[in-house]
């Protein structure tokens, strides 16, 4: 994003100089050149190879290189370097729950390259255009974090409620996908007040939106 007089903004027709020229100079003189994450997929033209990066989970950039011709799209994860490339033929089947959730790297999701490691790790998504995955046997990837699921029940505020209050949860983080609920809100909402921490999963499932309690699993 740049910065304007309104603050930073994603609209492509504020870049100076213009996207246009830029991708245009890239295609015909080649080079690279870089973006911030944000930039949308649907720009990227299907002659230039792009890689989405991320640090530690947190994206940083898209770069665009030319002159490219493969389209060739890919997700880089640092700090370990680690590269995955789009198969354009992978297909990620969907299902129900499994013991092990699978949150993709953003670099991953930008670079629309859930499926392909969905296929890498063995997994499934839990609903078509949700990122989550799910796996039935353990999994170490540096393209995600890994969560062990400990237990579920019915996305209804009330149940959550309950929950925490027989938990004694104090200090919750909520992650959600699919969802229409802002965390902070909910969580002021559900007022905790006790002494013990979770981390729970809120997503659309074949089975009706449901809430995950989740454990994150140290893959080193």
């Amino acid at each position: 994003a740049r910065r304007t007089g309104r603050g930073r903004t994603w609209q492509v027709s504020d870049f100076t100089p213009s996207y246009e020229l830029v991708t245009d100079l890239v295609r015909t003189h080649g080079g690279v050149v870089k973006f911030g994450p944000g930039l949308p997929y649907g720009l990227v033209a299907d002659d230039l190879d792009a890689t989405w990066v991320s640090d530690r989970h947190d994206a940083v950039e898209v770069s665009l290189w030319g002159p490219g011709g493969s389209a060739e799209r890919s997700a880089v994860v640092l700090p370990t370097g680690d590269r995955l490339v789009v198969d354009a033929e992978a297909e990620a089947g969907v299902g129900g729950l499994g013991r092990w959730l699978v949150e993709p790297d953003p670099a991953v999701i930008r670079a629309e390259d859930v499926d392909t490691l969905a296929v890498r790790i063995g997994g499934r998504r839990l609903a078509r255009q949700i990122a989550y995955l799910v796996c039935d046997e353990p999994v170490a990837t540096p393209y995600g974090t890994v969560f062990e699921v400990l237990e579920s029940f019915a996305w209804k505020e009330k149940l959550l409620r309950a929950w925490v209050r027989d938990h004694d949860i104090g200090t919750l983080e909520i992650k959600k996908r699919g969802i229409e609920v802002d965390p902070s809100q909910l969580r002021r909402r559900l007022k905790l007040s006790g002494t013990a921490s979770a981390t729970v999963v809120i997503t659309p499932t074949p089975e009706g939106a449901r809430v995950l309690v989740v454990r994150r699993v140290v893959t080193g």
